[in-house]
């Protein structure tokens, strides 16, 4: 999204919201560390992206009216959200690095094939199918 602002005749602004945004990710890490540790300036972060971010959606949307998201979007956090319960719910064994490869591996194939069934994305689609008629397993 940033990239529409910095590419257009606007594009002091970007460094005007980013001053702005790194005072403010100062001032809330300053606040939330004695509170939370560590957590506090991930919170922080957290919400100055977030903040940034949405200043630079609402500025697009107004100033170019232009949406640059869709639906799809939105199917992506909820396939994110999928993936991660299920990396979560998997069963944990003893050896971590075989925990890690098992795990990962079986969330990140979760992950593929739901974004390729709800065609989330053409150039996945077309590595999907690619990649399947390298090893034979076409539908053509």
């Amino acid at each position: 999204i940033i990239v529409i602002i910095i590419t257009s005749h606007t594009y002091k602004l970007v460094t005007k919201v980013i001053g702005v945004a790194s005072f403010f990710c100062i001032g809330l890490t300053y606040l939330l560390i004695p509170l939370y540790g560590g957590i506090g300036a991930a919170i922080a972060y957290l919400i100055t992206i977030s903040g940034f971010n949405f200043f630079n959606w609402f500025y697009i949307k107004r100033r170019f009216k232009m949406q640059p998201f869709s639906y799809k979007h939105i199917l992506v956090i909820g396939i994110t959200v999928v993936c991660y319960f299920a990396g979560k719910s998997l069963w944990k064994m003893p050896n971590i690095y075989f925990d890690i490869i098992v795990r990962s591996g079986l969330t990140t194939v979760l992950y593929t094939v739901l974004c390729y069934y709800l065609n989330i994305s053409v150039d996945l689609n077309e590595k999907v199918h690619t990649t399947l008629q390298k090893l034979g397993w076409s539908r053509q």
